[in-house]
C-alpha cells in the first residue's frame, strides 16, 4: 500500500522536493530559489488557503537576518493564530492535529542557523541551536 508524502531535502546549494503520491515510486524536482511553503499538495499552491493567505506576507515581511539571529518578522507569522482557523499558520490542537513546534533554518556557506520553539510559536521561545554541535 502507498501513501501519500511531500518532504523537502535541502542544503545551501539547493533543494529537492520528495513526493509519494500513492502509487509507484516517489516523485523529485528542484525546489525553486525563494519562499517556498508547503502543505499536503503543490509547493506555493495558491488553491491552499494557508499558502494563499500567507505566501505573499511572507514575501513582504521583514526577511531575517541569520547572522543578528533576527527572525521577528516571520516569527510573528508563524505565531498569528487568527480566525478563521482553517487559513492559520499556528493551528490551536484539536483531535491529534495542530501547532506543537516550530523551527527556522537558515543555510548559508558561513552564517547557518537552526531556531526552534518546542510548542506553538504563540506560547514557545524560539532557542538557537548549534548547527556544529555535537
Amino acid at each position: 500500500m502507498y501513501r501519500s508524502f511531500n518532504m523537502i531535502v535541502i542544503d545551501r546549494y539547493g533543494g529537492f522536493l520528495l513526493r509519494g503520491l500513492e502509487r509507484e515510486h516517489p516523485e523529485c524536482q528542484p525546489v525553486e530559489r525563494g519562499i517556498t511553503m508547503m502543505t499536503a499538495g503543490d509547493p506555493n499552491d495558491s488553491r491552499c488557503p494557508r499558502i494563499r493567505r500567507y505566501h505573499p506576507q511572507f514575501v513582504r515581511a521583514l526577511r531575517p537576518d541569520p547572522t543578528a539571529a533576527d527572525w521577528s518578522g516571520w516569527i510573528r507569522l508563524l505565531a498569528d493564530c487568527s480566525e478563521p482557523a482553517e487559513t492559520s499558520l499556528n493551528v490551536t490542537p484539536s483531535n491529534g492535529f495542530g501547532t506543537v513546534c516550530s523551527a527556522l533554518v537558515a543555510l548559508g556557506t558561513s552564517n547557518s542557523l537552526f531556531s526552534f520553539a518546542a510548542g506553538p510559536p504563540d506560547r514557545a521561545p524560539f532557542h538557537t541551536i548549534d548547527p556544529n554541535w555535537p
